[in-house]
């Protein structure tokens, strides 16, 4: 019977290379995880209208961790697997361009996918809408209009876009979901600029009766 006198020394590195790999697979979850918690509330921040320039230095960091990662995890792993994190972090990257009003960010500047970048526009949508509905409550009705200007040039470069699940994931779903959106929230601004007119004649017409009676 033959002998296999090498075994040993051809399976111990590949087993070592396993082990890396499964460590790092890991890492990439936990990565994952904590990208998509902090992106989660730096968007939060920037709704609420308040800083989140300590938030998106840490969700850079961790991107950056994980795009290493990824290029080592290439041939075992696909983008498919951190790409909830990468698509709140790309969210997260887009709209604080747009509330800084800084160029928005290209995926290349960001280490992220193509396809997770344009999932995260189209989630973008969802956000200037509640970032606009603040700012109606608030009676800043010129700012409302300026971001319901940009929600309404992002879904009109998305609109037209159809690709396969396999190609651009939940794509296609997000669009029609912006869609819905971008329709709401253009009832919403209509009506509370019908209603803050409304307001202002009200006051203008009690001052002036108020004149008229101490005349």
């Amino acid at each position: 019977m033959h002998q296999i006198n090498n075994l040993t020394d051809l399976i111990n590195p590949i087993v070592n290379h396993l082990d890396e790999l499964d460590n790092n697979r890991e890492k990439v979850i936990q990565l994952t995880r904590k990208l998509n918690r902090e992106s989660g509330k730096g968007i939060s921040k920037l709704v609420r209208g308040e800083s989140a320039d300590e938030s998106i230095e840490a969700c850079r960091s961790l991107a950056q961790q994980l795009a290493q990662l990824m290029k080592l995890m290439a041939p075992v792993i696909g983008w498919n697997t951190p790409a909830q994190g990468i698509e709140e972090y790309a969210e997260f990257e887009i709209l604080y361009a747009i509330v800084s009003g800084s160029p928005l960010p290209s995926p290349n500047d960001i280490n992220v996918p193509p396809w997770l970048w344009l999932t995260g526009l189209a989630d973008v949508v969802g956000e200037l809408r509640r970032i606009i509905l603040r700012h109606l409550l608030e009676n800043r009705i010129d700012v409302a209009r300026g971001f319901l200007s940009t929600m309404g040039q992002i879904y009109d470069e998305i609109a037209g876009l159809e690709f396969g699940k396999q190609i651009a994931g939940t794509l296609r779903k997000k669009i029609d979901t912006a869609r819905y959106l971008m329709e709401r929230t253009e009832g919403d601004m209509l009506m509370a600029t019908l209603g803050w007119q409304i307001s202002e004649q009200n006051t203008n017409s009690s001052s002036d009766n108020e004149h008229g009676e101490d005349d």
